[in-house]
């Protein structure tokens, strides 16, 4: 069955740093905006730098570290192939840290 209804990727650019002043009430707004979209059927592309904030939404990540990708793929395949439900345990286990 066909259906009319195109799939939109929604593109998300936001900086959410503690020093640039956005509050935690913006980000779980922002979050909410996010998983509707992702509930459409839509593609939601972000950045953050806050790898469990990318756990919550993403189902599959680019993780770069100095330019360089350092996990990348399927959530769900990663914490399996890693034994691991954390992708900061996983990017600190990558950086030897």
């Amino acid at each position: 069955m066909e259906s009319n209804e195109a799939n939109h990727v929604v593109l998300f650019i936001f900086s959410h740093d503690k020093s640039n002043g956005v509050c935690r009430i913006w980000i779980a707004q922002l979050k909410n905006m996010m998983l509707e979209e992702k509930k459409k059927g839509n593609t939601v592309i972000f950045s953050t730098h806050l790898l469990s904030f990318a756990e919550e939404i993403a189902d599959d990540v680019l993780v770069l570290h100095e330019g360089e990708i350092i996990i990348s793929g399927a959530i769900s395949e990663i914490f399996l192939q890693e034994n691991s439900t954390s992708l900061e345990e996983i990017w600190l286990k990558r950086l030897n840290l």
